[in-house]
């Protein structure tokens, strides 16, 4: 028996007397028991169980879905969990529920979602209920998600969670790296590249190529310092986030007995290292985008931030891997890189610092 706490209890109840909508809640908050909770009362409300079609964007996403319904007490035998990229169409359901909802603006999530509608005379009718979920509504590229996935119905706030210890506090600590002879390649292979006839615009993502591959992604030295960086907390459960497969299984290397995890490396060994690491058996992960959400590794306690960006949601999903909370811990420890070699580094890491200070992190 689940005994959803008082902001989720108000969520659930928003979203089961919805037939279009979404809740927004933040990381750590249990966005997936709601969503299993507010089925439940739905079907409870219509005197039978609802026939639902639950996708997402990860396998783990989906296996976790599959968890919280069984958790509930759900009949699983009427939901059909899937991953989205699989998905060409809606079945005979009676609701459709999308995770990390805020994906479904892409070209290929608009034209799953029109097959809900059906057109009858003259009229597009929704065939099914709509349902979705996610802590970071706000899309980088500005799309509106509510004309396709409903309006928000709920929110869910960081303070909501942490007032009934349902996240841990947040701590930052700041590192600084120096490479001035990448940067400087990086500005030459730049130069090298821009056209007279580029706008400021391609001139920039020319500029920002060059110092992400220079700077960044293929530059061996800042590896082994990410490496050397992890290994002060080695006596942690630690992530260690990265910008490419290949930096993880670089800087894998250099931390003993630590673990690249990424999507490709197919879903059974992903599935045991996380086991692994949840057991205790492996204390560091190196991962990419794979830890952007939906990853549930609650005894994580340090995030080294090695990964460049400065985007609000993904930084928000990133560190709330540390935000869980876990017998023993008492805050996650958030240590984000700064690199100097070039000011669009340099830029980025100073709105993710912004970021931390907004959530109220401490200096740590």
């Amino acid at each position: 028996m689940i005994n959803p706490r008082p902001y989720q209890t108000a969520a659930i109840q928003a979203l089961a007397g919805c037939d279009l909508g979404h809740i927004v809640a933040p990381a750590g908050s249990g966005k997936t028991i709601m969503v299993a909770l507010s089925i439940k009362l739905a079907g409870v409300r219509k005197l039978r169980p609802l026939s639902v079609l639950w996708v997402a964007y990860t396998k783990e996403q989906v296996e976790q879905g599959r968890e919280a319904c069984e958790a509930v007490g759900l009949d699983t035998s009427r939901i059909q969990f899937a991953c989205i990229q699989g998905l060409s169409e809606v079945g005979d359901v009676d609701l459709v529920f999308v995770d990390e909802c805020h994906h479904i603006a892409s070209p290929e999530g608009r034209a799953f979602m029109r097959t809900t509608l059906d057109k009858r005379d003259g009229r597009w009718i929704r065939k099914c209920m709509v349902w979705g979920a996610t802590a970071t509504p706000n899309r980088e590229d500005d799309q509106d998600i509510t004309p396709i996935i409903g309006r928000c119905v709920h929110r869910v706030t960081q303070a909501d969670v942490s007032a009934v210890g349902g996240t841990l506090p947040g701590r930052y600590k700041v590192v600084r790296y120096d490479d001035p002879q990448a940067g400087r390649m990086a500005l030459q292979e730049a130069s090298a590249k821009t056209q007279r006839w580029m706008n400021d615009e391609q001139s920039s993502r020319v500029l920002w190529q060059a110092v992400l591959k220079h700077c960044v992604t293929r530059n061996s030295a800042r590896n082994a310092f990410v490496a050397e960086l992890a290994e002060q907390y080695k006596h942690t459960s630690r992530i260690v986030l990265l910008d490419t497969v290949q930096q993880c299984k670089d800087v894998a290397k250099g931390i003993p007995g630590a673990v690249a995890c990424y999507s490709g490396m197919g879903a059974k060994p992903r599935r045991e290292t996380m086991e692994k690491y949840r057991g205790g058996e492996i204390n560091c992960i190196c991962a990419t985008s794979l830890a952007d959400e939906g990853l549930d590794l609650a005894n994580a306690q340090v995030l080294i931030m090695a990964r460049v960006g400065k985007a609000k949601g993904r930084t928000e999903q990133r560190v709330g891997r540390v935000l869980r909370p876990y017998p023993g811990q008492d805050h996650g420890l958030v240590v984000d890189i700064c690199d100097s070699a070039h000011k669009m580094l340099e830029i980025q890491h100073f709105i993710r610092i912004r970021l931390y200070k907004k959530w109220c992190f401490l200096v740590g």
